[in-house]
C-alpha cells in the first residue's frame, strides 16, 4: 500500500486527508503527519493504515470535546457520557478528561456555580436547580455548597409571586406555575397564606 496524495482539509486547516492507493484512507493532524513521516510515495502495511485509522478517529473525537468544553462549561459526567456515546476506548476517554483538567476546561465547582447562576436567574428554586445538577453527575457536596452561595429560594419564591401575581389571576394556575419552576407546595401554600394574613 502506498500515500499517492496528501492534501490539506478545507474546513480544518489542521488536518490533512491522506490517499492511498488512490483512493481516501484516512485524515491526520499537522503534528501526526510530522510524527509519523508521513509523504507521497511511502510504503504502509495494512496494520500501518488500521493504526493510523484509529489514531485519526480518536484524534477526532477529542478535539471535538475539546471544542464541546470551550463552547460552554459542562461537568466532567457529561463530557465522559459524549466520550462513551462517540464509541471511545476507556484508555482515550482518561487521557481526554485529563487534558481538560490540566487546560482548565472542566471544572465541576465553576460548573455548578455558573449553572446556579443561570438558573436563579431564570427564576427556578433550589431543589429544581439541585435536581438537575444531580442529573449532570455533579458531586452532592459541590451542589450543596453552590446553592448556599446563591439567594434564598424563599426570596425567590416572593418575588416570583410578586411577579406573576397579574399573570395568573387564578390561584391554581399561579400555584401550577410555581410548582413548574421547582417550589414545594407547601412552601407556596404557605408563602401565599403568609401573604394574605
Amino acid at each position: 500500500m502506498r500515500i499517492t496524495g496528501i492534501s490539506e482539509q478545507k474546513r480544518s486547516k489542521d488536518r490533512f486527508s491522506v490517499y492511498v492507493d488512490e483512493k481516501y484512507s484516512f485524515s491526520i493532524t499537522t503534528d501526526d503527519l510530522l510524527l509519523e513521516k508521513l509523504r507521497v510515495g511511502a510504503d504502509l502495511s495494512s496494520n500501518d493504515v488500521e493504526r493510523l485509522k484509529a489514531k485519526s478517529s480518536d484524534s477526532l473525537i477529542a478535539a471535538r470535546a475539546y471544542e464541546k468544553c470551550l463552547r460552554r462549561p459542562h461537568s466532567e459526567r457529561e463530557i465522559r457520557d459524549y466520550l462513551r456515546n462517540k464509541k471511545a476506548s476507556q484508555e482515550l476517554i482518561e487521557s481526554i478528561i485529563l487534558k481538560c483538567y490540566k487546560h482548565k476546561l472542566l471544572d465541576d465547582n465553576l460548573f455548578a456555580e455558573r449553572w446556579v447562576a443561570h438558573r436563579k436567574a431564570s427564576h427556578k428554586s433550589n431543589r429544581f436547580i439541585s435536581s438537575e445538577l444531580r442529573g449532570k453527575g455533579v458531586d452532592p457536596e459541590i451542589i450543596a455548597k453552590a446553592l448556599a452561595e446563591s439567594s434564598d429560594d424563599q426570596q425567590q419564591l416572593r418575588q416570583q409571586i410578586a411577579k406573576k401575581r397579574s399573570k395568573y389571576n387564578d390561584h391554581r394556575k399561579l400555584v401550577a406555575y410555581l410548582q413548574r419552576q421547582g417550589f414545594s407546595y407547601s412552601d407556596i401554600a404557605s408563602e401565599l397564606k403568609t401573604e394574605e394574613d
